[in-house]
């Protein structure tokens, strides 16, 4: 199932409206228990080194044309959207 989804879905990060190619980072698969089923997941894992101090953005996104279901919940087809604000004070 992890595999159909992934495939059905077009993902997009940002950092201050700076488009990020995630072609250029590897995912990771993991394992990950949930009301005792045994899930998978893939991430990122982007590390931001000496963002400048000030407020910032971290966008991302993904879309599907058909339903996603991750084992949880369904997703209907559309675009998903998660945003984080965060301020990063001077050293």
């Amino acid at each position: 199932m992890l595999a159909s989804n992934w495939d059905a879905m077009t993902w997009e990060m940002y950092i201050d409206d700076y488009q990020v190619d995630l072609d250029k980072f590897d995912w990771v698969e993991s394992n990950y228990p949930y009301l005792g089923s045994n899930l998978k997941a893939r991430d990122w894992f982007i590390h931001l080194i000496d963002p400048s101090p000030g407020k910032h953005t971290f966008r991302y996104s993904w879309s599907s044309e058909t339903p996603i279901d991750d084992g949880i919940d369904v997703y209907q087809p559309g675009i998903y959207e998660q945003v984080y604000n965060f301020t990063v004070t001077e050293p």
